[in-house]
């Protein structure tokens, strides 16, 4: 099916008490916090911890923000869309590539997306864990709940300072070889939120493009060549 439906996290009446925000950068971070309580900095101090990974690759940020929760960042992800300022997702930062370095805009931190707590359907061998959370901790946590039965085999050597969100956008492996070695092989599903705010779960195998598009609530999503 090609066909994708989104879930509406943002009610509306949110939506109509963040609708008049302001365009510009630090004005938009100054309307965030007098009308949530999101995490968001603008001190060029705090900034510039984030304006680089692990590539050193010189970047700039005007903001940062750590949200906590799906809904705070449909936020900020809606608000900063529709004012068109870049958004750079940022996770541990272990990266080599580059990808979490930030040319301008916002970047958003995934450091403070510590829940659901990892949960372990043993029968199913699925764990759910929460995308902010380091990869050794959730290997951990995993042994632990499982009495050592069950681990997560994906080992880069990074581990410890990578947050699974990260691993997963990246494909991360480490040393072991083939595909049961990478990220991707032990993905099950996800849930991820679009620039509108809104919520896609999908499970594995559950969309499949269709002369290179998906329709996501209607509109046509050609996939990249």
């Amino acid at each position: 099916m090609h066909q994708i439906k989104t879930i509406q996290v943002l009610d509306d009446n949110l939506i109509n008490n963040l609708i008049n925000h302001p365009n510009d950068v630090l004005k938009l971070v100054d309307f965030i916090k007098e009308k949530t309580s999101i995490d968001i900095f603008s001190d060029r101090n705090f900034v510039k911890s984030y304006e680089r990974d692990w590539s050193n690759i010189a970047g700039y940020a005007d903001a940062v923000s750590r949200p906590k929760s799906k809904e705070e960042c449909a936020i900020l992800l809606y608000l900063f869309s529709r004012a068109n300022i870049p958004i750079t997702i940022s996770a541990g930062k272990t990266n080599l590539t580059g990808s979490a370095t930030p040319e301008k805009g916002l970047v958003i931190s995934s450091e403070l997306m510590l829940l659901p707590k990892t949960t372990v359907n043993i029968k199913q061998k699925v764990a759910t864990v929460a995308v902010g959370k380091f990869l050794e901790d959730i290997r951990n946590d995993i042994l632990k709940i499982t009495n050592k039965k069950l681990y997560y085999p994906v080992d880069p050597t990074s581990r410890k300072d990578a947050r699974i969100g990260g691993t997963i956008s990246c494909n991360a492996s480490g040393f072991i070889p083939g595909e049961k070695g990478a990220t991707r092989f032990w993905v099950e599903s996800l849930s991820v939120i679009l620039l509108n705010g809104k919520l896609i779960q999908a499970k594995r195998g559950q969309y499949t493009s269709k002369n290179g598009t998906f329709i996501i609530d209607g509109d046509e999503v050609p996939l990249p060549n």
